[in-house]
């Protein structure tokens, strides 16, 4: 994976207020929409490459990161943000650990105008050994700002080098006017996958698009997100070769839209027999709380339900599968499936 962040260099900022890398909207190239966040070394993860996090897209093997970011770099992540309908931007955020918590320097390069033109047909599907699709879509977008920050020194004094700049200050994030600059691209969108999606993106260096994919392609990917019957959208992450939601269950309804019991008191919990689901409470922390961050609580006549727990195409996981998942993650299970942060 060969990834650089295109920026102009500039010897001064011109202050402006933002410069978004939030997922929000969506455009559609060649054969599908692009919307939220793409990593750029997320496929790697998925196809079994070690050092890399497919919950987040942190990369710290060194195969990857060597030669990359400020001195003292352990990881990185380099992300592609669709911002709206007409914007996006390229966001990299480089740490001085391998568990992408501990940051050094940061940098958005946001694009607006984005203009979607005509389809391209007949395009190399096969280069070295990754693939692209036969068509994409042609492109036109402008740099329209740019924010760095160096949270260290380090950070500082690779940011002011990489801009051909002074202006950047250890711990000061600093928003700046873009170049201006067109771009000429070829993007296409790949959801042939059940499980993820990809961004294929071909810049031109001159003011003609590309003709054809190369082997400087950018191709970046995002997991795909699976909603429950009451609306709720969740993550999912690759673990070997099984594919699981990150996040707990918290649906009411059982996939036929029949309702869930819902227990509010403890002595009605053992006693009921047709599937229930509850929130765990305590006194410190409200029902909310929980909800949001853990998900609900369902006995087990709920989870064997003929009407179905899970969103449609899942199901709750057998032992046998269970089995797999502890066999794949090796020593120290528990840890390894902690959420980053709750170590």
């Amino acid at each position: 994976v060969t990834v650089e962040i295109n920026q102009s260099t500039t010897t001064s900022c011109t202050a402006v207020s933002s410069c978004s890398a939030t997922p929000s909207g969506n455009f559609y190239v060649n054969n599908g929409t692009l919307s939220g966040i793409y990593d750029y070394f997320l496929i790697l993860a998925l196809s079994g490459e070690p050092g890399i996090d497919n919950s987040t897209g942190c990369v710290s093997s060194s195969t990857y990161i060597s030669g990359r970011g400020p001195t003292g770099t352990q990881s990185v992540i380099i992300q592609e943000v669709i911002t709206s309908s007409t914007t996006f931007a390229t966001k990299a955020v480089y740490y001085s650990d391998t568990a992408c918590s501990s940051e050094i320097a940061s940098m958005v390069i946001g694009y607006d105008n984005v203009s979607v033109g005509d389809n391209v047909t007949g395009l190399t599907t096969s280069i070295g050994n990754k693939t692209y699709p036969s068509s994409a879509s042609e492109v036109t977008y402008k740099e329209s700002c740019m924010e760095v920050k160096g949270t260290t020194d380090d950070g500082r004094d690779y940011l002011n080098t990489l801009i051909s700049s002074s202006f950047v200050t250890t711990g000061q994030t600093h928003t700046c006017q873009g170049s201006g600059e067109s771009k000429h691209a070829l993007w296409a969108a790949d959801n042939s996958s059940e499980s993820w999606e990809s961004l294929h993106k071909e810049e031109s260096s001159t003011a003609e698009y590309p003709g054809d994919w190369s082997s400087d392609t950018d191709s970046s990917t995002k997991l795909q997100s699976v909603t429950d019957i009451d609306g709720n959208v969740y993550r999912t992450v690759v673990i070997g070769d099984q594919h699981w939601m990150a996040e707990n269950l918290k649906v009411t309804k059982y996939r036929n839209g029949d309702n869930i019991t819902h227990v509010t008191t403890n002595p009605y919990w053992p006693n009921d027999r047709s599937g229930a689901y509850g929130v765990y409470v305590s006194s410190e922390i409200d029902a909310t709380t929980y909800l949001d961050s853990y998900g609900l609580l369902y006995n087990w006549y709920a989870v064997g339900n003929s009407s179905g727990l899970c969103p449609e195409g899942w199901h709750v996981p057998t032992s046998d599968e269970y089995n797999a998942l502890n066999t794949h993650l090796g020593t120290k299970v528990g840890q390894k499936m902690k959420e980053a942060g709750t170590e």
